[in-house]
């Protein structure tokens, strides 16, 4: 999302954009971030493992570039996705006698991996190996050496390893082969997520799945899958309904229908020990169920929430709220507004607007007259989370996550996907649900994002690198809805006008979505004072609200109008001039800053000197340093490293002998100014006149 600078942000950006990063830091060789990662693993069985990898050869570049050239986007959007990495196995002899993902033969790689110094036996040490100017190593415990490893072919999911790598194939299909270079499945599937004692394969329209002998576990006409907790059981779902649920420990699979199943929620706490209860999702509302499916109980809930400490539930029926235990028997009825449990024994129950002790056998004890801080600290949010669920004012739970604006205003998220905005009633606000939406302008009004999946080679990739974005705003209180098109949309108005950016260009809008500055140039800043900075190429120049040139497009650098004066770059040299182009101060400055109406800093021959509007030199060019202007009257200098004090005449406070100023005081109560500084003496403070 653009951020709309202020005036010496916006001209810092344009200073330093010019000055490479490489002057600052030492290039590395551009080459050995390209050349392949090579990875040599420790010999099995007689057979040695060498991995060609070219998804981590592929992240390390663009990475490195991202680092030696900032820019706005990665340079993983413009640079190829890599191929797939390759798998080669060799003999006790170096012999290559199989090779998967890649079109050279056995004996061209026989003699390229011929001289790799390897250790026949892995002494658990990194085991390292070199491919032209590269070095990378893996690290071996015993554990691995005796497992046996599978290496998927899989063209889709790039980055998702599960849980080796993945190899592409000429077909683009994927199968599965072990690390002594067996096949064991061939490559017939467009997707696989590998299990111990089996496979879930997709083939050109749904999932199914299978065992290593390809025996049908459960057949094609599965349209996604999703893990429960900790990946142990895996539900495959027809369309919106789960009917099948797959448990990997086991090896088992059992029948439902539900319309998701969820962990039991513990407050913040997952229930993820042995024996856990289920949450079986049905149209909005809630059933407990075991380890087998089935429910504890014939009830159904509109919300359910464990205990991490206590074998209870909060559970809520027909908006009432109650307490069952983990045997599904009911300790507390659904008869009240609220429920908090406090021990093992009682409870905290509303009912009509006060609160009173319940004990677990439903008894009343009496009056509760003062709340534990627990309970107060919950009573301040009316979001309400069961799961991965959560609700509204203790309305339906059907949101996948919830943020709360303000009382009256809620980003809610469903089904894992696109965001919208929702009253305290859970109604629709914002015109459509959008990939992101984040609030603004004292929450009045909120900047949206779209994102849609490129498609390259035949497939849709849902990493980072493979979408486009585009941004709009809803603005005003949910007055003006501006479409998703942009590249980028600075949703606050500056002088009335929104900055955009669309087809690469940048252009200015009013607050109904109209442009008003049709989008031309290659740079742009928002408004401000009524005048913007705007650029094409490395020049830039000065627009107004109307889209008319105040200053042309034709300086290297350039700052906003203050106290009168404009400081610009030209021909390497800094300047000030005013909104007419007149010359203020001439370009024959490294270095230029306006500090107030009179005062400007300036750098010539490396050196920092302060002059006045009119070009007269008030402090001498002598020093490294020179600060803002403070109280009107002095500046901080610097020489020799050590920090001093001037009047803005020039007039000498404090010689520079100090290792810092850490404060100014100017108490009232007090005839003079007092500065605290830090020299070898230590930290202490000095008086001068006012």
């Amino acid at each position: 999302m653009f951020k709309s600078p202020c005036f010496i942000f916006a001209s810092l950006f344009i200073l330093l954009g010019e000055v490479s990063f490489a002057q600052f830091w030492k290039k590395p060789n551009e080459d050995a971030f390209k050349a392949p990662i090579v990875h040599v693993y420790p010999y099995k069985n007689g057979v040695q493992l060498i991995e060609i990898d070219y998804i981590q050869t592929w992240d390390s570049y663009t990475s490195y570039l991202d680092a030696l050239h900032p820019r706005g986007s990665s340079y993983k959007v413009d640079i190829a996705a890599p191929r797939m990495n390759a798998y080669v196995f060799r003999n006790e002899q170096k012999q290559v006698f199989k090779a998967y993902n890649t079109h050279e033969n056995l004996d061209s790689l026989t003699k390229r991996f011929y001289d790799f110094s390897v250790d026949s036996v892995s002494n658990n040490q990194q085991v390292f190996a070199s491919f032209p100017g590269f070095y990378r190593g893996a690290s071996f415990n015993k554990k691995e050496q005796t497992q046996s490893h599978f290496l998927i072919y899989n063209i889709n999911e790039v980055f998702d390893l599960e849980p080796y790598t993945s190899v592409e194939v000429a077909s683009n299909k994927v199968g599965i082969i072990d690390d002594l270079g067996n096949e064991l499945v061939p490559p017939t599937y467009a997707f696989i997520e590998l299990f111990e004692h089996g496979f879930l394969a997709r083939n050109e329209s749904s999932f199914g799945l299978l065992n290593f002998q390809l025996d049908t576990l459960l057949p094609f006409g599965f349209t996604h899958y999703r893990f429960l907790p900790e990946k142990e059981e895996v539900l495959l779902f027809e369309n919106d309904r789960v009917t099948n649920v797959y448990r990997r420990s086991t090896n088992a699979v059992f029948e439902v229908e539900f319309s998701d199943i969820l962990p039991l929620s513990e407050g913040h706490h997952s229930n993820r020990t042995a024996n856990k209860l289920r949450l079986a999702h049905l149209n909005y509302a809630y059933q407990i169920i075991d380890t087998t499916y089935a429910p504890i109980n014939e009830e159904v809930y509109e919300f359910v929430e464990g205990h991490p400490q206590f074998n209870l539930i909060r559970v809520v029926k027909n908006k009432l709220w109650g307490l069952i235990n983990k045997k599904g028997e009911e300790v507390i009825p659904c008869s009240y507004d609220d429920v908090w449990i406090v021990n093992q024994d009682s409870s905290i129950v509303k009912l009509e607007e006060k609160y009173h002790w319940l004990n677990h056998e439903g008894e009343v004890l009496g009056l509760c007259d003062q709340l534990p801080f627990q309970i107060k600290q919950r009573l301040h949010y009316n979001v309400f989370q069961r799961g991965a669920y959560f609700g509204i004012n203790n309305g339906p739970l059907i949101y996948t996550h919830v943020r709360k604006i303000n009382d009256s205003l809620y980003i809610v998220q469903r089904n894992n996907e696109k965001f919208g905005i929702v009253n305290e009633k859970g109604q629709l606000l914002s015109d459509s649900y959008y990939n992101s939406i984040h609030p603004i302008n004292e929450n009045r009004s909120f900047v949206t994002m779209n994102r849609t999946y490129i498609q390259k080679d035949g497939y849709f990739y849902s990493q980072s690198y493979f979408y486009q974005e585009r941004h709009g705003a809803i603005l005003n209180d949910f007055a003006q809805t501006i479409p998703c098109v942009y590249q980028q949309i600075d949703a606050v108005p500056h002088n009335g006008l929104i900055l955009f950016k669309i087809n690469d260009r940048y252009g200015y809008m009013d607050t109904t979505g109209r442009t008003v500055i049709p989008n031309q140039f290659k740079k742009a800043f928002s408004f401000n004072n009524g005048l913007a900075l705007v650029g094409n190429d490395s020049l830039y120049g000065l627009i107004g609200t109307d889209g008319q040139v105040v200053i042309d497009i034709g300086y290297q650098s350039l700052g906003y109008l203050k106290y009168g004066m404009i400081m610009a770059k030209k021909e390497g040299k800094f300047g000030v001039i005013d909104c007419d182009e007149d010359i203020l101060v001439p370009f024959k400055y490294e270095g230029l800053m306006v500090l107030s109406e009179d005062y400007l800093k300036v750098q010539q021959d490396g050196k920092w000197g302060m002059i006045n509007s009119k070009s007269k030199v008030k402090i001498p060019f002598d020093y490294e340093w020179i600060s803002e202007i403070i109280w009107d009257k002095y500046v901080q200098v610097k020489q020799n490293g050590k920090i001093g004090v001037q009047t803005l005449a020039g007039k000498e406070v404090f010689p520079c002998k100090f290792d810092r100023i850490v404060s100014w005081s100017a108490n009232p109560n007090m005839n003079n100014y007092q500065i605290r500084v830090v020299d070898n003496k230590g930290t202490y403070w000095l008086d001068f006149p006012r």
